[in-house]
């Protein structure tokens, strides 16, 4: 990602509706399926600024995982617990199974090899352990922000599922998401390519009242994100477990 990106994302994640309503409903996922029992140890895949961490305390201690230094320093100071310098794919400083729930959100998607990330994070799972990761979808959609933050892919649902099953786990839940705004995005990526638009990388907060409109309306998928399946959407999301053999 480009260096000048993660103070704006450490800025705005309070405050934009992307990331507002993306928390909104990882966290009502996460409710539906974790239980609370004390004594939790979650791990943050590529934590970035750390927007995630301090809400995944709800469901016990969280370690954030970042390769970028200056990502890591700044979500230092919104870690509950720690944050750990680490590079994908095989450079993970955990034992094996140590973790009861693995976050990785948007990530990867900037990784080369992510297949061998996935199974190398996997392997850090306890057998009882939970998966919950999210990844930007469709081919199509590819635009400037994809570029901007040195995206290698988009994904579609049978590709995630496949890649998560090599990894050895068990898909529980996949689906699509962020479906609500999906035509809109779709239309607008899609005429900026026809007539050579250049996208704008998506990190500013839009007025306050169309901010807040978006909100409600990605947020509401968290009613029905983790008990049916969307056919569509601009990411998609995956509830994954170990296997016996893992």
């Amino acid at each position: 990602m480009e260096k000048f990106i993660y103070p704006l994302m450490a800025d705005i994640e309070s405050q934009h509706f992307w990331f507002r309503g993306r928390r909104d409903i990882l966290q009502n996922l996460m409710r539906q399926k974790v239980d609370r029992r004390e004594g939790k140890l979650i791990l943050d895949a590529g934590c970035g600024t750390g927007g995630n961490l301090k809400w995944l305390s709800e469901f016990g201690h969280v370690v954030g995982l970042e390769l970028d230094e200056y990502a890591a320093s700044i979500a230092v100071g919104e870690a509950p617990g720690c944050v750990v310098r680490a590079k994908f794919p095989d450079k993970i400083p955990f034992k094996k199974k140590t973790f009861d729930i693995i976050t990785i959100f948007d990530v990867i998607e900037h990784i080369e090899n992510d297949s061998e990330t996935l199974f190398c994070l996997a392997e850090k799972l306890k057998s009882d352990g939970m998966m919950l990761i999210t990844v930007p979808a469709f081919p199509h959609l590819w635009s400037g922000h994809d570029v901007a933050h040195h995206h290698k892919r988009r994904y579609l649902k049978d590709q995630l599922k496949g890649i998560l099953t090599g990894a050895g786990l068990k898909v529980e839940y996949l689906s699509y998401f962020n479906s609500l705004l999906y035509p809109a995005i779709a239309v607008k990526r899609i005429m900026n390519r026809m007539f050579s638009i250049e996208d704008a990388i998506d990190l500013k907060v839009p007025p306050r009242r169309l901010n807040d409109v978006l909100y409600k309306t990605f947020s509401s998928e968290k009613n029905w994100i983790g008990k049916i399946q969307v056919p569509f959407g601009v990411s998609l999301i995956a509830v994954a477990r170990p296997t016996e053999t893992l």
